[in-house]
């Protein structure tokens, strides 16, 4: 930028991303029809010298909507926003608010095992930028989810990115959930 490099990606990195607790609230629930109500908080157990993380804390409220066609196939969304914290990375060029949303379907064949289909989507973390890596993003993401038992889920799944060179280009995410009633 302005002929200063201000990243350099030309070696590979892993390791473990920042961490994110979610809450949510159901507001209403049919038979057919529930709707929601959440706010996350994200940590910053990543490392933002290896880009596996922002070093900020960052707080996001959305709702999602679940309707349910019959009894093996439901479609559901979200849409929020995000409220960035003070983060380490290109902090002068970093966003105040980014927005981001999903629809998906899913297929509950077996009694413990739905297996999902969703696009997800979300704009760029970082303004006057022309690099696709900073940008909006796209992406497609296959899943299963498993009831471990009535209040336990573990949740598997792939994110391939659609819009190339915009995201990592296959993201394995876990999730553990537990309902309290």
């Amino acid at each position: 930028r302005n002929g200063i490099e201000q990243i350099r990606l030309d070696t590979r990195r892993y390791g473990m991303g920042d961490m994110q607790l979610n809450a949510g609230r159901q507001i209403r629930s049919s038979g057919h029809f529930s709707y929601s109500i959440w706010a996350g908080i994200k940590l910053p157990t990543g490392d933002s010298d290896k880009l596996t993380g922002s070093g900020a804390a960052d707080i996001s409220l959305w709702n999602a909507a679940r309707k349910k066609l019959n009894e093996k196939w439901q479609v559901y969304g979200t849409a929020g926003l995000l409220l960035p914290g003070e983060g380490e990375v290109l902090p002068d060029q970093q966003e105040d608010t980014v927005f981001f949303g999903s629809i998906g379907t899913q297929w509950r064949h077996w009694r413990s095992a739905t297996v999902k289909v969703q696009l997800e989507w979300h704009t760029g973390f970082y303004k006057d930028t022309n690099a696709r890596l900073l940008g909006d993003v796209l992406q497609l993401t296959f899943g299963v989810d498993w009831e471990i038992s009535p209040n336990l889920y573990f949740d598997f799944s792939i994110a391939e990115d659609i819009k190339e060179e915009a995201s990592p280009d296959v993201n394995f995410h876990f999730t553990l959930r537990m309902r309290h009633n």
